[in-house]
């Protein structure tokens, strides 16, 4: 069996069938040479249909479901796609719409595409060829024991670089896909219901994915009990609270902690024991086979010993760089050498990622350099959150943190109006709900009464702007 979700199931030679329907469909469709891009809606027939679009030998861009038009034309744009494709209310359904395309990078050696978030109409367009994905598929297939009949539980988007993994490794070893899709995504009780009832014995998600899971499963008969084998927890720093509950539901379960970015790919894993799941925060673990590390401090020197700097990191599944001609994201990647960390010849990334070194050589995660959050496992520029919010008519001054009230992180908003003009909280969040993604929508908004401090260079003293915010908010901004 390929592929079981709550309401269906498919085998592998179903799957190999509609995966061929889809290439002629795409195929058939008449127009330009180009890649193909997938609208990655969150049912069973995206799966099929991203097959069927590798088929055709053309790049596949991962485009999120609904996303914004922004995300979507400068997607299309930057990729030069000549057909987009959605997946149809049936497995064996699909709509084909043709592109001119404008393409202003090529895209040569891609297979894959992955579309990160793209908060407020930016998205990182990350290229990965076969050679990448082949070897991650090796790593991840061999570590967590992924074979055929493995059943493997896919809860990540299929543009999230977690379906590498959930999905892509799983199929290509012959395992089983186990789909949470429409209602199971979103619903605590449908979800622990689809745990229950195909047993996965591989589990990974970021923090949303445990919380529901702990909110639907003791509604579940005693021989329901998830019995999973690897539960692996990604997206930076799993909240303790969380970790507690999936040391409770997996009582018998090998637990890791995962670290790593849609460019790099996993890059980072520590295995954790029960006492290590209930404390403060854990560690990043031991690079991956293949990987490099090197901490770098601001002047470009590396950090030899225990301390806090920059992580770069190199791995055996990264991109070569993102699809970016408008040089948005220039220096994101560094070359090693004598001007750069590292070896000759390596290609490290820059994560933004502040990390502590500690004297017994364990690594750390401490926040972000830049102004950029993990919101359930969802990149979110705060940069770009404020570009939006000043595009209201009453918003005369506007900053957003990271708001950590309820133990995982989201977005705040701390806004000064004009005056004469009045506007609601509910008004902002519908403002911002249809210019960005629903991550990068502000949770907690706070109207100031008197212009936000500055600093000496007249920006907005962000660490400042803070004590708006109710106390348990208050940890450190990101850098400035």
């Amino acid at each position: 069996m390929a592929l079981a979700t709550s309401d269906m199931t498919m085998s592998y030679a179903r799957l190999h069938h509609l995966a061929d329907r889809h290439a002629d469909a795409l195929m058939s469709a008449r127009g330009p040479a180009g890649p193909v891009a997938v609208v990655c809606d969150t049912d069973g027939g995206a799966i099929p249909l991203v097959l069927g679009a590798l088929r055709t030998g053309r790049p596949v861009v991962l485009l999120p479901g609904g996303p914004t038009a922004s995300v979507r034309e400068t997607s299309l744009r930057y990729t030069g796609c000549s057909r987009i494709a959605w997946p149809g209310a049936r497995p064996e359904d699909v709509r084909v719409e043709l592109l001119e395309p404008s393409a202003e990078a090529p895209l040569s050696e891609a297979s894959l595409v992955f579309c990160t978030s793209g908060s407020t109409g930016h998205p990182k367009l990350v290229p990965l060829g076969d050679p990448a994905l082949c070897r991650f598929a090796d790593w991840a297939s061999a570590r967590f024991g992924i074979g055929e009949g493995t059943k493997v539980l896919s809860y990540a988007p299929l543009n999230f670089d977690l379906s590498l993994l959930e999905v892509w490794t799983t199929l290509s070893r012959g395992g089983t896909v186990i789909g949470a899709t429409g209602p199971a995504l979103r619903d605590a009780e449908r979800l622990a219901r689809l745990v229950g009832k195909w047993q996965p014995e591989v589990i990974e998600g970021v923090p949303v994915l445990y919380e529901r899971l702990a909110r639907g499963l003791p509604a579940l008969a005693a021989d329901g009990a998830p019995t999973a084998r690897h539960v692996i927890m990604t997206g930076d720093n799993t909240p303790q609270p969380t970790r507690r509950a999936v040391r409770e539901m997996f009582p018998s379960a090998t637990y890791y902690n995962v670290y790593g970015s849609t460019e790099t790919n996993d890059s980072l894993v520590a295995v954790l024991d029960g006492e290590q799941m209930v404390a403060d925060h854990v560690p990043l673990g031991e690079p991956l086979p293949g990987v490099d590390i090197r901490l770098v401090a601001d002047d470009g020197g590396e950090l030899a010993g225990p301390g806090v700097a920059e992580l770069y990191v190199v791995t055996p599944f990264q991109t070569a760089g993102y699809i970016d001609p408008a040089g948005r994201y220039d220096g994101s990647f560094v070359e090693g050498g004598r001007d750069g960390p590292g070896a000759f010849g390596s290609t490290y990334f820059r994560s933004g990622d502040l990390v502590e070194r500690r004297s017994d050589g364990s690594l750390w995660f401490v926040g972000r350099r830049d102004f950029r959050v993990k919101v359930r496992g969802v990149s979110v520029d705060l940069e770009d959150v404020e570009d939006v919010l000043l595009r209201m008519d009453a918003v005369v001054e506007a900053v957003a943190l990271p708001w950590n009230g309820s133990g995982d992180t989201s977005v705040a908003a701390v806004i000064r109006t004009d005056p004469d003009r009045t506007v609601s909280s509910v008004e902002v969040r519908r403002f911002c709900a249809s210019r960005v993604e629903p991550a990068a929508v502000p949770f907690r908004i706070v109207f100031a009464d008197r212009p936000l401090p500055r600093t000496s260079t007249g920006k907005i003293d962000r660490n400042a702007a803070v004590r708006f915010l109710p106390a348990p908010s208050r940890t450190t901004a990101p850098a400035d």
